[in-house]
């Protein structure tokens, strides 16, 4: 089977969190972890004569299988709506159908 890949950098400090939406959506679409590494931390703002302030990340790789459910029934659809504006369109004859030209009696 094969698989689609993503990363993603998700980070922390003392006031905020970047990337950490990003991840949920992917999660909440059907993307799911398939590797984690950290980063370490870092102090910083101790140079401006600041408060040190602690950040961490994480190296996120993420995956999902290229023929997912969710892509399957997308491409059923298309076709659907494909089949259905050929029918909409023409006289039927192409069908099979019962009462469509092309049908054998």
């Amino acid at each position: 089977m094969k698989t689609e890949q993503k990363a993603l950098i998700v980070t922390t400090d003392t006031v905020k969190t970047r990337g950490l939406d990003e991840l949920n959506i992917h999660l909440g679409r059907g993307w799911r972890v398939a590797h984690v590494s950290p980063m370490g931390g870092a102090a910083y703002g101790a140079h401006q004569g600041d408060a040190p302030s602690m950040c961490l990340a994480a190296f996120v790789i993420l995956e999902r299988p290229t023929d997912s459910a969710i892509d399957i029934l997308e491409q059923v659809g298309e076709q659907a709506e494909e089949l259905l504006d050929e029918i909409s369109e023409g006289d039927g004859s192409h069908t099979g159908l019962p009462g469509s030209k092309g049908e054998e009696e």
